[in-house]
């Protein structure tokens, strides 16, 4: 009877410890699994650190390079785009909204030039903003230039001013405009249009490789 307890004492043993090595085994199989995914995912977080090392390497390079500048010219030249069209409607309400009678001085000036009676200060500039909104530079000169030259003290004068720096600069005569901005700069130091012509003769300096004048505008 006690060998027959003992058999049965030992097998139990034997099968208990060959459930606890199939567990065991399986553990260890577990481990080894997450420990292989664990290293694929470190070599994956590692590529992705390099990969992005890299790319804030390119980031700084960009900002060092000449790219930059090209880029930041060509926002500014977006903005003064953008304020143009603003601007258009202002530009227009302010020709309309300014009749004051024509001076003596300035009837003789208009009759001398054979300038007909339709063409008021308000209608002539008006045209001429007209035909720069649509880029043609060199008419919208002769207009504005003309302008000038009838109505030098009108206060659409110094407007008329700032956009033939505008024409010169839309026909790429860089020196030409460079001279017009500087005259608004000069002439109306207090005027609306004295900002729009500082921000303009720094895209003129860099056009003519002038880049360090350009900054210090």
């Amino acid at each position: 009877m006690k060998k027959i307890i003992f058999a049965f004492f030992l097998l139990g043993s034997i099968l208990t410890f060959a459930g606890t090595k199939e567990e065991i085994e399986k553990l260890q199989n577990d481990l080894l699994l997450l420990q292989k995914k664990y290293e694929a995912l470190s070599a994956d977080i590692l590529n992705l650190s390099k990969k992005i090392e890299m790319i804030e390497n390119k980031l700084d390079a960009l900002q060092r390079s000449s790219q930059t500048a090209d880029l930041r010219v060509d926002l500014e030249n977006l903005k003064i785009e953008v304020e143009k069209l603003n601007s258009a409607i202002s530009e227009m309400k302010t020709a309309q909204s300014y009749s004051p009678p024509k001076t003596v001085g300035e009837e003789q000036i208009s009759s001398s030039i054979n300038a007909s009676s339709d063409d008021t200060p308000e209608k002539l500039y008006q045209n001429a903003y007209s035909d720069f909104i649509q880029g043609k530079y060199q008419i919208a000169l002769d207009e504005f230039q003309k302008f000038t030259e009838i109505y030098p003290e009108h206060p659409l004068a110094e407007n008329c001013h700032y956009w033939i720096g505008e024409c010169y600069y839309g026909n790429k005569e860089y020196l030409k405009a460079k001279d017009s901005f500087e005259k608004v700069m000069q002439k109306y130091p207090k005027g609306g249009k004295y900002y729009s012509a500082k921000l303009k003769l720094a895209l003129v300096h860099y056009n003519l490789g002038e880049k360090e004048l350009a900054k210090k505008m």
